[in-house]
């Protein structure tokens, strides 16, 4: 640890004057931009997007936060409380099983055009689009029908259409598909067509009714295909089913579906839920609840295409927020300007806002003391100490709803076996990254959940040398492998921070098991595309609460949501996630949740690493942002002293 941190601290001091001379000849100070009113704040890495639907990461949201507004709005000071945001009002029924907001009746997109139900409408049914499969959909699951929707899971929506289709009578078929292990290693990868008949009925046995092809329940409705259906199915209720799937195959169920969106004028919203949800107003102030403007996408592209970015072009994009997209420069810039139409302009201070994707947090650090930011992404471990002795006033350590942890891809050769992920995880001294590494204040996880009102965390995860080499033998006993010959690769993103944190990883690896591992490097967008490809053994990872609630770091877990990137899921876990959903005494919810949370640590999906504190360098002159556990602080309050 102490040949990486003087390697750390070498870097940063070698060329300390040249790079700031650079950067001081390439970039204003802060003094230029504090005199026009625009904050310059840098924001880590260049973002996958600004599409609020389509985009699933911290860094793109800051700066979605500032463009586009949802329903309600975070209290510039206190966690937890709710304030107006696109709508004035809102209020639940006795159950608060749903909900009615009331617009901003002076609310406009920065074209000038109003902001109606209708956009919010749109917008939901675009995020849960089966063919627009965003990955935070799942966020949207709360809604009435929504997760059927998203899930296309065609079978039951059409059995709640269809008088003549009793879902008590099919919800047992394989709707949803049963994958070999054949499949998943020969026949999925294959054009149905090439195969023999025997293949093609275990390729359609494996996908299921609701995910077969036209072509596919053709050939079943034919009996052209084998699909193994039960001798108690009757030939007419199999005949109506096959007819109604290839009947609507191609079109879109949104209406059928009755997803829990509806208007009552343009003005008043009505959102039904599946469960009750006391606390929706915070669940809609993160950005897949956001709205966007219907009518300039649609004149652009369709409802259902995410590759569909021209409408976020400067020039193009048009949104709600206190701020409207002015410039973007690839890895240089993205500059937002006030908006002139926003219902609450006036409440406005800053005339715009720089993001600056800066991924050295060493570079960084040496901008902001040369004055060219007003706010720093983050701050490197080694130079917390420095900057609490030479510049107390602007180093901020405000907790953070947040976990850091390493991710397994249980799919990968390498880790699917339970034991070995379970020895790499004991032989982790999560202790000592924090101490030697991290040096940010941040707390030993012993879950996935951190600690939050009522919750108490798990209180699994813990490093232990002696169990992780009991699970290491259990692992060669098994295989017959041994641990010198496993070959694992671990994935982080491109910065030196994020692979000072990876040396440590794998040297404790090597010391504590033998087991030797490569790490690979990749810029955001790579780092996060090859997680969702699970094109990877072991990641860095971490997740901040999208609202203050376990189910926030919970619910990505399950099977089709589109954070996990694992390939893990079980149904006992969202069977225990379903059933805290009904429970209304708090209590017993929270003991149900951490029973779910128990079973998922216990499966060896990840490794917790520590609870995070956000650490951050700040100039004085920076008014009206204060700590957020969320760290999503209005930037409508935020002003500059000049």
């Amino acid at each position: 640890m102490k040949l990486i941190y003087l390697k750390s601290i070498l870097t940063l001091l070698i060329g300390v004057s040249s790079l700031v001379l650079y950067s001081c000849e390439s970039t204003p100070s802060v003094e230029k931009f504090t005199e026009q009113n625009i904050l310059v704040v840098g924001n880590s890495s260049e973002p996958q997007g600004l599409d609020p639907h389509v985009v699933s990461g911290v860094l793109e949201g800051n700066i979605i936060r500032a463009l586009f507004e949802g329903l309600c709005l975070e209290d510039q000071q206190t966690d937890g409380v709710s304030i107006a945001g696109a709508a004035v009002s809102w209020i639940p029924n006795d159950d608060f099983t749903e909900w009615t907001f009331k617009l901003q009746p002076e609310g406009k997109w920065s074209d000038g055009e109003p902001v109606t139900t209708e956009d919010f409408i749109f917008s939901y049914h675009r995020i849960l689009n089966p063919k627009f499969a965003a990955e935070y959909a799942a966020m949207l699951h709360y809604i009435t029908n929504g997760q059927d929707y998203n899930s296309n899971h065609r079978s039951k929506i059409l059995a709640s259409h269809l008088a003549s289709l009793n879902w008590e009578e099919i919800k047992d078929l394989n709707l949803r598909g049963e994958p070999t292990d054949k499949y998943n290693k020969e026949l999925k990868s294959k054009l149905f067509d090439t195969l023999g008949q025997s293949d093609k009925e275990e390729y359609t046995i494996s996908k299921g009714l609701d995910r077969c092809s036209s072509q596919q329940l053709q050939l079943i409705r034919d009996g052209k295909l084998d699909y193994n259906f039960p001798q108690s199915l009757s030939v007419k209720t199999k005949n109506i089913l096959l007819d109604s799937l290839i009947e609507y195959h191609d079109k879109d169920l949104w209406d059928i579906a009755k997803v829990g969106v509806t208007a009552k004028d343009s003005h008043t919203l009505v959102i039904k839920l599946r469960t009750p949800i006391p606390f929706l107003p915070d669940i809609t102030k993160h950005y897949t609840w956001f709205p966007t403007p219907k009518h300039v996408i649609l004149e652009k592209g369709s409802i259902d295409d995410p590759q569909m970015r021209e409408w976020t072009n400067p020039g193009n994009m048009v949104s709600n927020g206190a701020f409207k997209l002015k410039e973007w420069k690839l890895n240089h810039v993205i500059e937002v300007t006030k908006n002139p139409h926003y219902w609450d302009a006036s409440t406005v201070s800053l005339s715009g806002i720089r993001f600056l994707p800066i991924s050295n947090q060493y570079t960084e650090t040496r901008m902001f003391f040369a004055g060219q930011l007003h706010q720093t992404y983050g701050l490197p471990a080694e130079m917390i100490e420095y900057a609490r002795k030479k510049a107390p006033s602007n180093l901020h350590q405000d907790t953070h709803l947040n976990s850091s942890f390493l991710r397994f891809n249980v799919t990968d050769k390498s880790l699917e076996n339970i034991n070995l992920r379970k020895a790499l995880s004991f032989a982790i001294d999560s202790n000592s990254i924090i101490k030697n590494v991290l040096k940010g204040g941040q707390t030993r996880a012993t879950g996935m959940v951190p600690p939050m009102g009522e919750y108490t965390p798990a209180g699994i995860t813990k490093f232990d040398l002696e169990i992780a080499k009991k699970y290491l033998k259990a692992f060669e006993s098994e295989t017959g492998t041994k641990a010198t010959d496993v070959d694992i690769v671990l994935l982080t993103v491109s910065k030196e921070t994020s692979k000072t944190q990876a040396e440590a990883y794998k040297d404790m690896w090597k010391k504590n098991l033998g087991i030797s591992v490569t790490i690979e490097q990749a810029e955001w967008a790579t780092y996060l595309d090859r997680m969702g490809k699970l094109d990877y053994g072991i990641t860095t990872g971490g997740w901040t609460g999208d609202f203050n609630d376990p189910t926030t770091f919970l619910d990505m877990w399950k099977k089709d949501d589109g954070n996990n990137r694992t390939g893990w899921s079980s149904e006992e876990y969202e069977k225990l996630l379903a059933e805290a959903a009904l429970i209304s005494d708090q209590s017993k919810r929270l003991m149900v949740l951490k029973k779910a949370e128990k079973l998922f640590l216990n499966e060896a999906v990840i490794i917790p690493i520590s609870w995070s504190t956000s650490n951050y360098l700040m100039v004085d002159n920076v008014k009206g942002r204060y700590p957020l556990l969320l760290n999503n602080p209005p930037y409508k309050f935020i002003r500059l002293e000049k």
